[in-house]
């Protein structure tokens, strides 16, 4: 299963959660939950049922959907440009070693396969977009996922 648009979705749902001033109504919350609790048990229903539903949901919300749009599309240039930008992998971590950046030999774990690494990388993403999804409210979960400060702002640059 590719999860890179999995991925995208998701980060940029919670990002776009995180920008809303305004909770989200009672209905959009339990639809996202739904989502949330269907994704956590069954993931290899993601494309037929899980992201039609969630994506319509987003798009009855027109401040929701306008930030998830602007994750979305800035999501799609960075990983057009590095897929392992977000959760490199360890080809991409040496390639950068011994530079001025990160100037140590960089220790890594040891991955059969560069598709497992991505692959638990990405079941990563979807624990944590599962919990946000499932717990209200929405929007100040979101807010409490510090790491997302940090994405935001490698998005935003």
């Amino acid at each position: 299963m590719d999860y890179t648009n999995i991925n995208k979705i998701l980060l940029s749902l919670i990002l776009a959660l995180r920008d809303l001033e305004e909770s989200l109504n009672e209905e959009e919350e339990k639809a996202i939950a739904t989502a949330g609790r269907k994704l956590r048990t069954e993931v290899e229903y993601w494309e037929k049922a899980i992201e039609p539903d969630l994506l319509a949901t987003i798009e009855k919300n027109p401040k929701l959907s306008e930030r998830f749009k602007y994750y979305k599309s800035k999501l799609d240039r960075i990983y057009e440009k590095n897929p392992d930008i977000l959760f490199p992998t360890d080809e991409y971590l040496n390639s950068i070693a011994n530079t001025p950046q990160t100037p140590a030999k960089l220790s890594l774990p040891k991955e059969t396969s560069e598709d497992r690494k991505r692959e638990r990388n990405s079941k990563e993403i979807i624990n944590m977009a599962t919990e946000v999804m499932t717990k209200k409210p929405l929007t100040q979960t979101a807010k409490k996922i510090n790491f997302l400060q940090t994405i935001k702002d490698f998005i935003d640059k």
